[in-house]
């Protein structure tokens, strides 16, 4: 499971550029592939791209447990 999260980049969704205050609030951050963070650039992540990210990281979950045939407990939830 690391080795999958491990290629994602953590991303703002009020970038750093627009508030730096939030940079390091970690209610401001969700991982994301790197692609698609380096191509949004300073822009604030839009509220399409995080519903995009919560159907992604949903489905890789049940990917992984499929994969390992294991149960794994997670919470995943952004507030919008």
């Amino acid at each position: 499971m690391f080795d999958t999260f491990s290629k994602k980049h953590i991303s703002h969704i009020e970038s750093q550029y627009n508030n730096p205050d939030k940079s390091d609030d970690i209610d401001n951050t969700f991982l994301e592939d790197p692609d698609i963070n380096i191509k949004r650039g300073s822009e604030n992540t839009t509220n399409e791209e995080i519903e995009s990210y919560e159907k992604n990281i949903a489905s890789e979950m049940v990917r992984i447990v499929k994969k390992y045939k294991k149960p794994v407990i997670t919470s995943v939830g952004l507030e919008t």
